[in-house]
């Protein structure tokens, strides 16, 4: 293909004119500093930036020259926030709040606050909202400065963030605290307190199911229902969350805690984990044909498939990126750099049209979302399957609408008593459950009835090998079959490597060997191999300095700069990107018979699903500096924990509750059971 390549040179940008692909630098323009805020693009594609020049700007979205600049004393606080007329709003860091004309960057008006703003939100009716530390709230006519209403909250957070729903309702986050303030009047209407921790909850963001996802530095974060004031789920994680969340159309909650998180937005589920060659700490936008784009400290913009978490492609910048980036109209990507440069690169569609697709919601950055009003309409909804008897399998739908929304199960048409929430949950399926499932949502505007869930009970079947030593044919895909499934296994072994026997739930030395499935069966294949011949070797994507632990299915567990669990047969990944602190510093995890997996991060004592990687439990406060392996697992399901703190603990491995504890004095070795 042919094409042109122009360079023009400015005194004040790069813009390069080229048939451009996805993840094609377009242009840059210098900022004079390090940037964090995310900029604001309006309908035509101007994009307005507050820089760290003390400058707001105004530039040709798809050019990158400046139509104007507005220079300030101090310097600007906040993200610049449009309105629907075009107006650019920004808090200074004089205190002041300012609005300019979109089109020419004249000061339009100038309204003094006690404190600098760290936020600004804007609703339809044309009510500006600021927010900041030590208190800071109050709200503004946008279209003269007018102050309606001013207020002082004793615990409100700067940089925590400011959500609006239709109702008028401002949500805010204090410390440990979600707030629900009536937008016309300033007073608090609801204080949900969301972990009883003073270290703060942050960046509330609306879903379509009347829910608010909230992270916390101490527990990872979760879902509010904003009418009843309770917990919906809560997704753990050891790491520091102090971004805001992204939900997709489908309600998929995408977060960034050093690596890249979906997570199913009806049951709080982890759905897959990105993890970059750097940490990714600033929230992602969602593109309108499922990419996501997120910014690491690796210098690279990531395009990610939404859907199965998977890179499509890469930017690499001139220095770690600084801030969430944004979308154009006509798809391009913009986004902060700390080389002092703000990036300008080609994408492929749009912003996403989903509840909640970037901070702050939308391309003006107002913070208002009109998802959670009408009729109940199903968002997204679980689908049937073939599962293993004895698994857990969970039927979930997510709503959207004007909430409280009320939920009822039914199977094979008939009402099921007492299920009347999100999601119907089976922990241990059997051949009794087997049935065609399916919920309605209801609210006080309409009904939603979801599609057909079946649930059908069949048996695994696994079948382990040393793919280096030959191979085995016949094995079912999905590794699940419906009982009475004849199945003919055939191993095959490469030069030097001949087939032996079966091992595990079947014992035999034929070859092909049929099996009749009456039961959950794991067999393995073994062949002849010389002592010492190297079966696998993983890439971990880190140094390894603490030993593996392995479980009962073969799995091996290990960390680096971030947990790893690898297939013990194969060497291939199951999962990484667990957030495990000093486990990359030499801590041993260990593995109980169910699969769980139970470490230190240096902080906190934090038990796995090791067959998900998904973190079940985790307690703070035990001071686990000094045992270099602090954990032990016993028969009675206790786990040992000896304490940097001068304790030996001993914590329930289900629930992570404390048993007992005593006194021993400083700690530095790792603790043993028999």
């Amino acid at each position: 293909m042919r094409f042109a390549l122009l360079f023009l040179f400015h005194a004040s940008f790069v813009y390069l004119t080229v048939a451009a692909h996805d993840g094609t630098l377009l242009w840059q323009y210098p900022v004079g500093g390090s940037m964090s805020f995310c900029p604001a693009v309006n309908a035509e594609g101007v994009v307005y930036i507050s820089a760290p020049d003390r400058s707001v700007h105004a530039l040709n979205g798809e050019t990158g020259q400046a139509h104007w600049s507005y220079p300030t004393e101090l310097g600007v606080a906040t993200a610049p926030v449009l309105g629907t007329d075009g107006t650019v709003y920004v808090g200074l860091l004089d205190t002041n709040i300012v609005a300019l004309n979109g089109e020419t960057g004249e000061l339009l008006w100038e309204t003094p606050a006690v404190r600098k703003a760290s936020v600004l939100g804007l609703t339809r009716d044309s009510t500006l909202f600021a927010h900041g530390g030590y208190g800071l709230l109050l709200a503004l006519n946008a279209s003269n400065g007018g102050v309606v209403w001013e207020t002082s909250l004793e615990l409100l957070q700067a940089s925590s963030g400011l959500a609006l729903n239709a109702l008028g309702e401002c949500f805010l986050t204090a410390k440990g605290r979600l707030l629900t303030i009536d937008g016309a009047t300033g007073d608090v209407l609801e204080e949900y307190v969301t972990d009883g921790n003073s270290t703060g909850a942050f960046y509330p963001v609306l879903a379509a199911d009347g829910t608010a996802c909230v992270g916390t530095w101490t527990s990872g974060f979760g879902a509010v229902d904003l009418v009843s004031q309770s917990l919906r789920w809560q997704y753990l994680t050891p790491e520091q969350w102090d971004s805001p969340s992204v939900i997709g159309p489908d309600g998929t909650v995408y977060v960034c805690t050093g690596t890249l998180q979906a997570i199913n937005g009806g049951t709080g589920s982890l759905r897959w984990r990105f993890v970059g060659e750097g940490r990714i700490l600033y929230s992602p936008a969602l593109a309108a044909d499922g990419t996501l784009y997120v910014g690491a400290e690796d210098k690279n913009l990531y395009a990610i498939h939404a859907e199965e978490g998977v890179e499509r492609w890469r930017f690499t910048g001139g220095d770690r990126m600084a801030g969430p980036p944004t979308i154009g109209p006509n798809g391009t990507v913009y986004v902060a750099c700390r080389d002092g440069n703000l990036y300008a690169v080609s994408g492929s569609a749009p912003l996403a049209n989903s509840p909640w697709p970037k901070w702050q919601h939308n391309l003006a950055n107002t913070g208002e979302s009109h998802w959670t009003e009408g009729a109940a309409e199903v968002l997204s909804q679980s689908g049937g399957e073939l599962a293993p008897a004895g698994a857990v399998v969970r039927l979930w739908v997510n709503a959207k609408g004007g909430a409280p929304f009320e939920y009822q199960w039914y199977r094979d048409g008939e009402l099921i008593p007492d299920a009347t929430e999100n999601q119907l949950v089976f922990f241990e399926v059997g051949f009794a459950d087997e049935g065609s499932y399916h919920a309605v949502a209801s609210n006080a505007l309409g009904t939603a009835t979801t599609a057909p869930m079946e649930v059908a009970v069949g048996y695994s079947l696994g079948v382990d090998w040393y793919p280096v030593l030959g191979t085995v044919t016949g094995v079912p895909e999905g590794g699940v079959v419906t009982p009475g499934t004849e199945v003919v296994l055939e191993a095959q072994g490469t030069e030097g490597h001949e087939f032996l026997r079966w091992e595990g739930n079947v014992e035999s030395d034929e070859n092909p060997l049929t099996v009749v499935v009456e039961s959950n069966l794991q067999i393995r294949a073994r062949f002849v191999v010389e002592p010492g011949t190297l079966l696998w070797s993983a890439t971990t994507g880190g140094e390894v300095r603490g030993s593996p632990a392995i479980g009962e299915d073969g799995t091996v567990y290990v960390g680096t700069s971030r947990g790893i669990a690898v297939d013990g047969y194969t060497g291939t990944i199951k999962w990484r990107g667990l957030p495990v602190g000093a486990w990359s510093e030499g801590i041993t995890p260990v593995v109980d018979d169910s699969g769980s997996v139970f470490f230190s991060d240096g902080f906190a004592m934090v038990a796995a699903d090791g067959h998900a990687g998904e973190i079940m439990w985790l307690t703070r406060g035990t001071g686990t500096w000094n045992g270099s392996n602090p954990v032990s697992v016993s028969d009675d399901r206790l786990v040992y924990l000896a304490a940097g703190s001068g304790k030996l603990l001993a914590m329930q491995a289900a629930t992570g509750f404390s048993a007992w504890e005593v006194q021993t004095g400083s700690n530095h070795s790792s603790p043993a059971a028999l």
